[in-house]
């Protein structure tokens, strides 16, 4: 009984040791947007509306590049903590987000979209954000704890009055060079 004992507390040390290694390692390793400040784009032009997109500094999912494509063209390439923003021409526009690939990312991540359409109108301003989060427990405790971890995620439209408050909070990065001038 004793060694069984003893055995559990080295396995949870050890077990403790990695996640705590892990933590420091994904603080450390997240990939924050490193761009200037949130900065409006100015007026926005008669002819077109204007969508801002964000990512808000979350751990969830934060050392992961999230791609997204509006209207089947790849378009942002955003890191935890960034915005970019595009004039679109009025009518609905679809926005697709998936995770770039890592080394320690798989299908069961890189495989799953997320979708929003956005109905944008000449002289407006919308606001979509992604949001990513994880929930972990520790489970199956025999004949060792293993820790389970869910991440889930959202890509959607949000209230204009949020939008502004939480955008001001993130770096710039610009959309993809191909797409600058073409939507």
């Amino acid at each position: 009984m004793i060694r069984n004992v003893a055995r559990f507390n080295t396995l949870f040390a050890t077990l403790r040791r990695l996640l705590i290694g892990f933590f420091c390692l994904q603080c450390l390793a997240s990939c924050s947007a490193t761009g200037p400040l949130f900065s409006d784009a100015g007026p926005v032009p008669v002819d077109k509306g204007r969508v801002y997109v964000y990512r808000p500094d979350l751990w969830a999912m934060g050392v992961v590049r999230a791609l997204i494509s509006v209207d089947g063209t790849p378009t942002f390439e955003l890191d935890n903590n960034g915005y970019s923003v595009l004039d679109l021409t009025p009518g609905a526009h679809v926005f697709v987000h998936t995770w770039g690939k890592k080394f320690y990312t798989t299908d069961v991540v890189t495989g799953k979209p997320v979708t929003v359409t956005v109905d944008v109108k000449a002289g407006q301003t919308k606001y979509v954000i992604l949001r990513s989060q994880a929930n972990s427990r520790l489970t199956d405790f025999s004949p060792t704890p293993t820790m389970r971890t869910q991440y889930s995620w959202q890509i959607s439209e949000i209230a204009n009055s949020i939008g502004q408050e939480e955008i001001a909070k993130t770096h710039y990065q610009a959309p993809l060079p191909a797409v600058v001038g073409t939507k």
